[in-house]
């Protein structure tokens, strides 16, 4: 498998590299590191409920997202390089918990029409013949 680790063998040097000009751009300061235990708060679907059950205006959503957005102690901004970017998520999500159902109930099964076990007409076995040429 030399093709697969000379493939790992690159994207770690990429990854190192994007990572030393991360330290760069911030004059020296290593990237925080975040937990995945910390996952959690990243969901969009917490926040954009949180919004629905405390019924803020358009405003306040608006500030209150690029006050979350801005955090230091979030990543949202390498998730979603601009403001615009994770509001347009936010919206989905937001759409997404307005449109669905609050209780689902299952469809029932479709029971068979008596026409199911019915034999075709010779009308029709003659048309599907002369189609498949006999």
């Amino acid at each position: 498998m030399p093709e697969y680790n000379e493939s790992v063998r690159l994207l770690d040097r990429k990854d190192l590299f994007h990572i030393a000009r991360r330290v760069a751009q911030n004059d020296g300061e290593q990237p925080r590191f975040f937990s995945f235990d910390e996952r959690e708060v990243y969901d969009l679907d917490v926040v954009a409920k949180d919004h629905l059950d405390t019924e803020l205006s358009l405003r306040k959503v608006d500030e209150a997202l690029k006050a979350e957005f801005h955090r230091r102690d979030r990543f949202w901004m390498a998730l979603y390089p601009r403001y615009e970017l994770f509001k347009t998520q936010y919206d989905a999500c937001l759409n997404r918990i307005l449109r669905v159902p609050t209780v689902i109930q299952p469809s029932p099964p479709a029971s068979p029409s008596p026409d199911d076990d019915r034999e075709p007409s010779e009308e029709l076995k003659a048309q599907v013949k002369s189609r498949d040429r006999y």
